[in-house]
């Protein structure tokens, strides 16, 4: 047995299934990453979860098609550039937005998607901020 684990880079956790190795696990494996292509995402093979502390926390599917899925929705929110918005500000803008957030959080914990707004809160306080400090000069 084993576990084949996909993490995004610079993040916290991965996404796991047990199974076992052999010809089977290599195609799939080798199928996936051609999906995935090298970016964002990188596929390991692991013996067991509680000797690899570095990718916790673990989500374990349970099955092959659920971690196929899983991986491919983390590649494409890994993947979604940040929307270039216009000086208007448009409703299509706020739509953007939303689906940009969403498919980056959609697999967050609420703890991670909590913090995930949070920062980016702030980073936008401090533009504010900024912007005030540029028109009283």
């Amino acid at each position: 047995m084993c576990y084949l684990i996909a993490k995004e880079f610079d993040k916290k956790g991965c996404i796991a299934v047990k199974t076992r190795h052999g010809k089977a696990l290599a195609d799939f494996t080798e199928k996936l990453q051609k999906q995935i292509g090298a970016n964002g995402v990188q596929l390991v093979t692991i013996s067991r979860p509680s000797a690899y502390g570095e990718y916790e926390p673990y989500e374990i599917v349970e099955n092959k098609e659920k971690f196929q899925e899983r991986v491919l929705s983390l590649w494409k929110g890994a993947m979604m550039e940040k929307p270039v918005l216009s000086p208007d500000f448009t409703i299509e803008d706020i739509h953007k937005l939303r689906e940009y957030n969403y498919e980056v959080t959609k697999h967050m914990t609420d703890e991670e998607r909590m913090d995930y707004y949070n920062k980016a809160g702030r980073a936008f306080q401090r533009e504010i901020e900024a912007a005030r400090l540029q028109e009283v000069r």
